[in-house]
């Protein structure tokens, strides 16, 4: 008797769990993914460091801005000291944020670009109208005479509209903007 109870409490165990998984997850065929695994393309990577509780690469949903990152890193910074002038500015992709506390009234908030070498990594697109001649050397099958002919290319005939638009710079062809695609 005991062995049926047994058997008759796992096998409803088993069914309702089967019952709480399908339905949760929804048929396996279907080509939308499920909504908490969704992934969110809406998003911007920046890095914070400095005085602040936890430096490090953080991504944040599109349109946040430098208030709620010092919110988050330093939580009792108070509203009348230095650099909150910058609360509004709207965070974008590759920014680097360092905060510095000097002390009693002062904090400074310096907001510049990471370096190209971190964007390639962290799979942050580069704009090709702000990239210098040694940052065009980080990228592969770029070496200096080319990455100066790009800049003086830019300089003449105006920004790149698009990352296609590099093809009108000599040396650059359709091999080598395949390579450097991921990049942009």
């Amino acid at each position: 008797m005991e062995r049926f109870r047994r058997l008759v409490l796992w096998s409803l165990m088993a069914v309702s769990t089967l019952l709480l998984f399908t339905r949760g997850h929804g048929s396996f065929q279907e080509k939308e993914p499920v909504a908490f695994l969704r992934e969110n393309t809406s998003r911007v990577t920046v890095r914070v460091s400095g005085n602040v509780v936890n430096p490090g690469v953080y991504t944040f949903p599109c349109g946040t801005d430098i208030k709620t990152v010092i919110l988050m890193t330093i939580p009792d910074l108070r509203p009348e000291k230095g650099g909150i002038r910058f609360q509004n500015r709207v965070l974008r992709d590759g920014d680097a944020i360092e905060i510095i506390d000097r002390g009693a009234q002062v904090t400074d908030i310096l907001i510049k670009k990471m370096q190209v070498r971190e964007m390639m990594v962290l799979g942050i697109p580069l704009d090709p109208n702000c990239l210098g001649v040694e940052e065009w050397e980080c990228l592969p099958g770029i070496g200096p005479a080319l990455a100066l002919r790009i800049v003086e290319d830019r300089q003449e005939n105006g920004d790149f509209r698009s990352f296609r638009d590099l093809e009108r710079v000599p040396g650059i062809g359709e091999k080598k903007i395949k390579q450097m695609a991921k990049y942009f």
